[in-house]
């Protein structure tokens, strides 16, 4: 609320979220450049933690030219 909101205004909030399409278990990972092909994507941006970087490094190699930037230093 901002000085502009009324104090007994309704607040609203709206969240609107893409469709979520989750692949769990072992191998998993390597289903990931069969699933950007399925929706079309073009280019990929790679987050990972530091712990990662090995499936990270498969990944990418896997991705190829799809791979437009990875991040190695995500933290959870």
């Amino acid at each position: 609320m901002d000085d502009a909101t009324p104090p007994d205004a309704p607040q609203v909030l709206v969240h609107q979220g893409l469709a979520t399409r989750v692949l769990i278990g072992a191998g998993s990972l390597q289903h990931v450049p069969a699933e950007v092909a399925r929706i079309g994507a073009e280019r990929v941006l790679l987050v990972a933690t530091h712990s990662a970087s090995a499936p990270g490094d498969a990944l990418a190699d896997a991705l190829g030219a799809r791979l437009a930037a990875r991040f190695d230093g995500a933290t959870v």
